[in-house]
């Protein structure tokens, strides 16, 4: 009996440890089940802010690690469905269309997202908590934020590494930035 005790107190450890919730930027807004579409819209591809660990400002091409002409200032940002964003732009009469799966979870759509723990609680164990995701700004921006942790413990032994990346970039609107035919209003 006494051996089920411990193994259930060892397990409710493990799961308190690998559980929690990610925290959302002050300077941000929750987004609810059928929301996405607020952050639908025309967006600078060029960072504004980043108080993060990383040292300059990164472009939305930057960040998503894909190829946009000099020539393009803004994209469009839609969602699909509740599990899909499409990004995309219009190029010399040609549309650019690129999608990324995620997911609408704590007021945010999560691109990726991977939690683990294994070992054995406040003795020896590695402990990894990952993501990328999407988070509305209360200004009518978006941001996009990288997170990556990883701490590693035996016994006395710890051996943390954290990186940080969130990046702010503004909305354009038709008519007031943007004009008919799609060209950026200076």
């Amino acid at each position: 009996m006494k051996i089920i005790k411990y193994l259930l107190f060892f397990t409710t450890l493990v799961l308190l440890q690998s559980c929690g919730s990610r925290k959302l930027p002050e300077e941000s807004v929750k987004i609810y089940e059928g929301q996405l579409s607020l952050m639908e819209g025309y967006y600078l591809i060029n960072s504004y802010d980043s108080p993060s660990m990383s040292a300059s400002l990164k472009g939305i091409d930057e960040f998503f690690d894909i190829k946009i002409p000099l020539s393009i200032t803004f994209v469009n940002l839609k969602f699909i469905d509740d599990e899909t964003l499409q990004l995309s732009y219009e190029s010399e009469g040609f549309v650019f269309k690129k999608t990324f799966s995620g997911e609408l979870k704590n007021g945010a759509f999560y691109l990726s997202s991977n939690r683990y723990f294994i070992g054995i609680p406040l003795t020896a164990f590695t402990k990894e908590n990952n993501f990328e995701r999407v988070v509305m700004g209360n200004d009518d921006n978006f941001i996009l934020e990288r997170f990556e942790e990883k701490i590693s413990r035996i016994f006395n032994a710890v051996e943390e590494t954290y990186f940080w990346e969130s990046y702010t970039y503004d909305r354009l609107y038709k008519g007031i930035h943007i004009d008919k035919e799609g060209n950026l209003i200076e």
